[in-house]
């Protein structure tokens, strides 16, 4: 019984430092700012807790948005082929041999696809809106927007060596709706 009332004392008070810590996370999401205590590469964080915002970090900051100018400029030597994170990043410690730290290859690669530089962040897998009053965008979100196209649409799909021998025979026979959502007597067709 009495191990019963410790397991019970002992499972409220993580409960309770669990809505502490969370509670934290939630205002700062409303206030628009990231709840993580680290900033990414490029901001700086001023203040502390309830007055804490993002700010640019000098040479770090111009570092990242050069970065983004350059995957912007260089598009068709991105879809030549041509031009790869690696060789953005090895472009840009050419370029700014001051800065004595820079992110490694597999950490650049992910701070190229980072909102925060647009000025929204990423929580737990979701994107949240920021504020730029907590946090001030690097780039507009259309540069950004572009240079993830840019990215992506260097990735060829891989085609299949064969074709699958039920391809195209069987077909959607399914009635299409109506913007009212009643069915009409056009066929899908879809394969």
């Amino acid at each position: 019984l009495m191990w019963h009332m410790e397991n019970m004392k002992n499972a409220a008070y993580i409960d309770e430092l669990r809505k502490n810590v969370m509670g934290g996370h939630f205002r700062c999401i409303e206030r628009g700012i990231s709840p993580s205590p680290v900033p990414p590469f490029g901001f700086k964080a001023e203040g502390h807790r309830i007055n804490r915002r993002l700010v640019h970090d000098g040479d770090k900051a111009l570092y990242m948005k050069k970065a983004f100018e350059l995957i912007i400029q260089k598009e068709r030597e991105v879809f030549q082929g041509k031009f790869s994170d690696e060789l953005l990043k090895d472009e840009l410690d050419a370029m700014f041999p001051c800065l004595s730290k820079t992110p490694g290859r597999k950490q650049f690669s992910h701070l190229l696809r980072n909102p925060a530089y647009y000025g929204d962040f990423k929580y737990a897998g979701v994107v949240y809106k920021g504020s730029p009053k907590y946090h001030p965008p690097l780039v507009s979100k259309q540069d950004w927007l572009r240079a993830q196209d840019v990215l992506e649409g260097r990735h060829k799909k891989r085609r299949l060596s064969k074709a699958h021998p039920y391809i195209g025979l069987m077909n959607c026979k399914g009635r299409l709706m109506d913007p009212q959502g009643s069915l009409t007597d056009k066929v899908c067709g879809h394969a």
